[in-house]
């Protein structure tokens, strides 16, 4: 009930935000920087200049952080194999080596390794939900889209170097508070895709 309670009042809040971007492009954006709000040429006109900010940060800044990301597990590996034979694992070499994802066994070692390994995984167990609701929510939420792929990917990094501390608490008891905007970030992209798809249906 309590999660429940908590996903209420962040879509509340969320679509607080999208209803205020409304106004923010209407009457300032309008008035102040209108080349900004104008029709892309390059989309045939069918989103604002500001999209381009969602196909920067969501897309492709997005797919560097995962890039970095990615080298995580791969150098851990290595690291951690050496450790475990250098304090008596006879079998480390099975245990760590490819195509094994985690490494099997309760040795500290092990612990440390899958705690790298999910630094990386759990990051792609969600992304595919934030590129597709970030490039549908920018369509009518551009601005907020964009700050919610700034704050993922900040959140992203700092969730994963205190996931890689090896104790596995640490994603977000070490990250500064900006571990647990990995889920606020992420659930911002879907009130943007909601956004749009009530706009294209002619609700709201």
């Amino acid at each position: 009930m309590g999660m429940i309670t908590m996903l209420s009042r962040m879509m509340g809040v969320c679509g607080g935000i999208c209803f205020a971007e409304k106004m923010l492009t209407k009457y300032l954006l309008s008035k102040y920087l209108p080349s900004l709000v104008l029709p892309s040429a390059m989309l045939g006109g069918s989103v604002s200049k500001l999209f381009g900010g969602v196909v920067i940060v969501n897309v492709v800044a997005s797919s560097f952080m995962m890039l970095y990301l990615s080298f995580i597990p791969g150098t851990a590996r290595e690291l951690f194999m050496e450790k475990a034979k250098k304090n008596g694992d006879e079998h480390a070499e099975d245990r760590f080596s490819l195509p094994k994802l985690y490494a099997e066994g309760f040795s500290q070692e092990a612990k440390e390794f899958n705690c790298h390994q999910r630094a990386h995984q759990q990051a792609l167990e969600t992304y595919t939900n934030f590129v597709v609701c970030s490039l549908v929510g920018g369509i009518r939420q551009p601005l907020f889209t964009t700050w919610a792929g700034v704050l993922y990917i900040i959140a992203r990094i700092k969730w994963a170097n205190g996931y890689c501390s090896g104790d596995p608490q640490n994603r977000y008891k070490a990250s500064g508070g900006w571990g647990f905007h990995i889920w606020t970030s992420l659930l911002a992209t879907f009130c943007c895709a909601l956004s749009t798809g009530l706009g294209i249906a002619g609700i709201i």
